[in-house]
């Protein structure tokens, strides 16, 4: 079962309880307050469900700022590994897709697990590397 647990203009979390995963819809332009409001939103989901996987939906991405796309690589992974979360995968606009790593690796300060972030051009394809990551 799905359940929304966030929804504004630039963001929508849903909780997907068969898997206990995260899933983010990003749309439209993305600001820094917006990414650290949902960031916040999205920790304390973590959190509160002890998710250890998240779906991050950018492909309705239109611009994102310097400031968010730094903070999106040099920051939030590494706040998402401490809150437990395992297995990250981003779908993203057809026009970033292949601009970035493919596949990175992040450790956590609380008990040396890593989380693992995979980039993917299909949300679809997206899930099914997190199901398959779920149920190992």
């Amino acid at each position: 079962m799905r359940e929304t647990l966030f929804s504004e203009d630039f963001l929508t979390l849903d909780y997907l309880d068969d898997f206990n995963m995260l899933m983010t819809t990003w749309s439209g332009y993305v600001d820094f307050d917006s990414c650290l409001s949902g960031n916040i939103r999205v920790k304390e989901s973590i959190k509160r469900n002890q998710s250890i996987a998240l779906l991050s939906d950018m492909s309705k991405v239109q611009s994102i700022t310097k400031d968010v796309q730094h903070f999106l690589l040099e920051e939030q992974h590494y706040q998402l590994a401490n809150q437990g979360l395992r297995f990250h995968a981003i779908v993203l606009p057809a026009q970033w897709f292949g601009k970035t790593p493919e596949k990175i690796s992040i450790p956590s300060a609380n008990d040396g697990k890593r989380l693992e972030i995979v980039f993917f051009d299909s949300a679809r394809i997206a899930g099914l590397w997190l199901k398959m990551k779920i149920e190992m």
